[in-house]
């Protein structure tokens, strides 16, 4: 994403959407969200039936982080501040394990 911050250690990576960013997920993204939550679930729910375990961990993964990013998107626009998303470290963007989705207005929030 064009104008994002992206901070990593040797553990985790922390990826920054800017101010503007927030205001696009808010006004273009934020209303549809929680539809596109429920059909991601339903395709995970589907899972279970060909799958078995991994469709749980995938139902849980979307639920569990898909509502905090609706969150830290609204809070952020409140607040006119950025949201970080935080990952373990890995060269693999195929196996993106989230740690944390938060609001930041660190240094590295900026209006890009």
């Amino acid at each position: 994403m064009s104008g994002t911050v992206t901070d990593c250690g040797y553990v985790t990576c922390s990826y920054y959407l800017t101010r503007s960013q927030v205001r696009w997920l808010y006004k273009n993204i934020n209303a549809s969200l929680g539809a596109g939550i429920g059909i991601s679930a339903a395709i995970c729910g589907a899972m279970a039936v060909i799958g078995g375990p991994l469709a749980i961990a995938c139902v849980a993964y979307v639920a569990i982080w898909g509502g905090r990013l609706m969150d830290a998107v609204n809070q952020a626009k409140e607040r006119n501040a950025c949201v970080r998303i935080r990952t373990v470290a890995n060269d693999n963007f195929e196996t993106l394990v989230i740690t944390g989705i938060y609001v930041d207005n660190s240094g590295f929030c900026h209006d890009s």
